[in-house]
């Protein structure tokens, strides 16, 4: 009886921290979608898309 009760206390003890952290996270995650600079400046990522085909072809 007390492991579950202890795993009862400990899944909604999980449960309180996901929902706060839901609560206090930005309404607008788009900075955190595009942390990858590769994503966010096209002409880099085709520069440097175009130097790897070079070097795995051997040209």
């Amino acid at each position: 009886m007390e492991k579950l009760l202890g795993r009862l206390l400990l899944a909604a003890g999980c449960f309180a921290i996901l929902c706060v952290l839901g609560w206090t996270s930005t309404e607008n995650p788009s900075v955190a979608l595009h942390a990858n600079p590769l994503k966010a400046s096209h002409e880099q990522d085709q520069r440097i898309s175009a130097f790897n085909y070079y070097v795995r072809n051997g040209n």
